[in-house]
């Protein structure tokens, strides 16, 4: 879905409702182990704030993104898809 939004083809809350169904999906569900779980809501949760960035043009310049990679590295827990969006964000902050 990421690939969708990033292209305009879907807009800020429709890749937020994904989010949140996915989070509600992990929160209710006891297959997974609980550091899963942890792990995918931690991502999750500096995912959203990183497309509400996206999608905000006033917030998205380097400082504010360098900002944003540098709490988001700093992060103690084990986090899903780190590298990932660490990745996506520093591209981001290459365009602005």
């Amino acid at each position: 879905h990421f690939e969708i939004f990033e292209k305009g083809k879907e807009d800020v809350e429709e890749m937020l409702n994904h989010v949140r169904n996915f989070e509600r999906h992990l929160s209710g569900n006891n297959d997974y182990s609980e550091s899963m779980r942890v792990s995918h809501l931690l991502f999750l949760r500096y995912f959203k704030r990183f497309i509400r960035l996206m999608d905000n043009p006033n917030k998205l310049d380097a400082e504010f993104l360098q900002k944003f990679i540098v709490d988001f590295e700093s992060e103690k827990a084990p986090i899903v898809l780190k590298p990932w969006l660490v990745e996506k964000a520093r591209g981001l902050a290459q365009l602005s």
